[in-house]
């Protein structure tokens, strides 16, 4: 999970982490339900990516509101946000 591409409201609505600094973030995001977070790359399944993908596509409400969710927490201009943030911290 890239920052820049949650913020954009890029439809990345399952989260698997592959590094340590990701784990925390996605958790959040999913007890917010903004996202769903199937775990960190060495615990997930492939059936875990079938049932969560078949869960959204029987659900397009839920994938609805997980749109919905991402957008408000991350404002119209999220993406922008992200690239203040990481430029700010090279400077």
């Amino acid at each position: 999970m890239r920052g820049e591409d949650w913020c954009s409201s890029l439809s990345i609505e399952i989260i698997i982490s592959v590094a340590e600094n990701q784990i925390s973030i996605a958790q959040n995001l999913h007890r917010v339900k903004a996202t769903i977070y199937l775990g960190h790359y060495n615990e997930v399944t492939s059936r875990d990516v079938y049932l969560a993908i078949e869960s959204i596509l029987l659900h397009p409400d839920k994938l609805a509101q997980l749109s919905e969710n991402s957008l408000i927490i991350s404002g119209v201009h999220g993406a922008e946000k992200v690239c203040e943030t990481i430029f700010s911290e090279i400077q």
